[in-house]
């Protein structure tokens, strides 16, 4: 800070809302004190992200605008921003190469309005004196929705600077040229499905099916398993194939009582194998091995596991999966942390012990999120901005972790609920109120939006079947309005029991409680969009998308 200037300085990181104190003392020893917000809304540069103008940004991180706007606009399935640009051109100040030689790409996504007579992206790249060594252009083909380009290209030794550049013919009241997710990435990551909310590698949203993604965590109840499993036999999805779900597996269980005999726990999570349905990884026994009587050193010891620990915790459920239940070596590729808490660790060790993807990310509460416009499953290796923007990533919070790029390792965000508003509660058999009826039970929860587990519904929220199954549709109704991101349910099989509504669900009966999962589920599959597969299947899906016929 500049006592004379009055201007702060220092590095925009992490990204989030910083709080500032500045302390004036006089010379009779009194002191004066201001809190300042400073809202940094633009990631760190990385090997995967040099460059960008990610969508939910209002800000545009280092462009150069020629003849071009921010615009808000109601379809950008990005966020509520895109780039406008008239008889113009959208051009990037040069960035220093870090690791001389190597291949670059630009890639976003553009959509084209009225007269537009032309539109061209390129990379290009200078040398030490600015001067142009090597350029690559490509002509954009008119298009009314959203398309994905891509311009790779490759430095020579002279050259020192990239530049990405944009430009359009459009006159000022004939047509206009909308751009959003522009980024820049080194050929380490370029391939890599990058975190957006648009369907991955450019498969356009009406070709997109709607994943139904239900997850089910610890499974310690014989009766819960079982009534899981007879409530998707014979359900199908609308292309013919079995509708399934993923379990998320504590085993601590097979060993000793914790909620049910053993022997009868072991037998019903071998019924759930010859089921078909995916087996994840929840941890051996969900911290239950943490002594700690304090929630808040609870946590701490949580978030200060390393790799070793937390390969230990996941390796004794994936060794009694594999050698007690009978699953195959490799069956087992998906991830859960026990509460959502994960730290960089937990990733590295992920990644070491050969996982597929993780699910403990919550994102949504940032406010540009409003249930149509959700992430779809990206890898790691940008980081996540989802964890920058939630509370564990954010400089406030005594408790907050770094994650850090993790090359390969897929996420599958836990999105929250909307929660509708009064003027929709009627349409789908809520009495209006909802809203307030829930920050009654949970006040700190801020623009309709909760966690989206069973627990924070049933329990937290005491809310009955008709406001839980309302919730769901209209969950899945704004993804089908939006863009189609999968919507993950996180639940618990061992709730829906008698022993635990009577204890833990104030408004509900297990019966209710069963009864809104199977009405939930016949509601889905009335849609031909929707597809009920496990996570595992989405995340191959995104790797290598298939358009609807």
């Amino acid at each position: 800070f500049n006592a004379q200037t009055g201007t702060f300085s220092g590095t925009a990181t992490p990204k989030g809302t910083q709080t500032l104190k500045v302390y004036a003392i006089d010379n009779q020893g009194g002191i004066a004190e201001q809190t300042f917000q400073w809202q940094i809304t633009s990631a760190s540069v990385t090997a995967c992200n040099i460059l960008q103008n990610p969508g939910f940004e209002t800000n545009l991180l280092g462009w150069d605008i020629y003849g071009a706007k921010k615009e808000r606009v109601s379809d950008a399935y990005l966020g509520r921003y895109a780039l406008r640009i008239q008889n113009g051109g959208l051009d990037q100040l040069s960035q220093e190469l870090e690791n001389g030689v190597d291949t670059y790409q630009f890639n976003g996504y553009y959509k084209n309005s009225g007269d537009v007579d032309g539109t061209w992206v390129g990379l290009n790249f200078y040398d030490s004196q600015y001067n142009v060594v090597l350029s690559k252009t490509i002509a954009l083909p008119q298009t009314t929705t959203y398309q994905q380009f891509i311009v790779n290209a490759t430095a020579t030794p002279a050259s020192r600077y990239v530049q990405a550049w944009v430009w359009s013919e459009a006159g000022a009241g004939e047509g206009k040229v909308l751009l959003d997710e522009l980024k820049i990435s080194r050929r380490a990551c370029y391939n890599y499905v990058i975190p957006s909310s648009l369907p991955p590698k450019g498969i356009s949203v009406s070709k997109t099916p709607q994943f139904v993604v239900i997850g089910f965590d610890d499974n310690t109840k014989a009766e819960g398993i079982d009534w899981a499993i007879n409530l998707f036999q014979n359900k199908k999805n609308a292309d013919g194939s079995n509708a399934k779900v993923s379990f998320f597996m504590n085993t601590k269980g097979l060993h000793e009582w914790i909620e049910d005999d053993p022997a009868a726990l072991l037998a019903a999570m071998q019924r759930l194998k010859n089921s078909g349905h995916e087996f994840g990884n929840h941890t051996y026994a969900h911290h239950a091995d943490i002594d700690s009587s304090d929630w808040d050193q609870f946590i701490d010891t949580i978030l200060h596991l390393n790799q070793t620990q937390w390969s230990k915790k996941t390796g004794d459920a994936t060794y009694d999966l594999i050698n007690s239940v009978g699953l195959s070596t490799g069956t087992i590729q998906g991830f859960r942390a026990p509460y959502l808490l994960y730290n960089q660790a937990l990733f590295q060790s992920l990644k070491n012990d050969s996982f597929l993807y993780d699910c403990s990310i919550e994102e949504g509460y940032a406010p540009d999120f409003d249930g149509t416009n959700f992430r779809w499953p990206y890898q790691l290796d940008g980081g996540s901005p989802g964890h920058n923007e939630s509370w564990f990533g954010n400089g406030e919070n005594e408790n907050a972790v770094t994650i850090r790029p993790i090359p390969g390792l897929w996420e599958l965000p836990n999105h929250v609920f909307m929660i509708p508003k009064d003027g929709d509660c009627a349409r789908y058999g809520i009495q209006s109120g909802l809203w307030q009826r829930i920050k009654t039970k949970i006040p700190y929860l801020e623009d309709y939006k909760i966690t989206g587990f069973d627990y924070n519904l049933w329990s937290e929220a005491a809310l009955t079947k008709a406001d839980v199954l309302g919730i769901l549709k209209y969950n899945l109704d704004l993804r089908l309005q939006g863009n189609r991101a999968p919507l993950m349910i996180g639940a618990h099989t061992q709730y829906y029991t008698q022993s635990w509504a009577d204890t833990h669900a104030p408004n509900a009966t297990a019966t209710q409680m069963r009864e809104t999962i199977s009405e939930f589920i016949t509601y889905a599959l009335s849609k031909a969009e929707v597809r009920i597969r496990p996570a595992k299947e989405i995340i191959n899906w995104c790797s290598n998308p298939v358009a609807l016929p």
